[in-house]
């Protein structure tokens, strides 16, 4: 997550929007367009997120997808 989101990050921002930017990744899910349906079965992984990521991922554009797709909100754990 971290490496897409930098990408993101310097594909908006003005002084890097120019640059090429490729990600490299062997996860089979990023080759297709639509990789993530809410119909399809849940992935057992968990990404947690901070205040502070979600207006990161705000101000980059990518946010919006996040709540597109499958996320849950929660406050304690066990």
């Amino acid at each position: 997550m971290v490496g897409m989101a930098l990408a993101c990050s310097l594909a908006s921002m003005p002084l890097t929007k120019h640059l090429s930017v490729a990600i490299i990744d062997s996860n089979p899910a990023l080759g297709k367009s639509n990789f993530i349906k809410k119909e399809d079965p849940p992935d057992p992984r968990v990404s947690t997120v901070t205040p502070a990521t979600i207006s990161f991922f705000k101000e980059i554009g990518a946010w919006q997808y996040v709540q597109q797709h499958r996320h849950a909100y929660f406050d304690k754990m066990q």
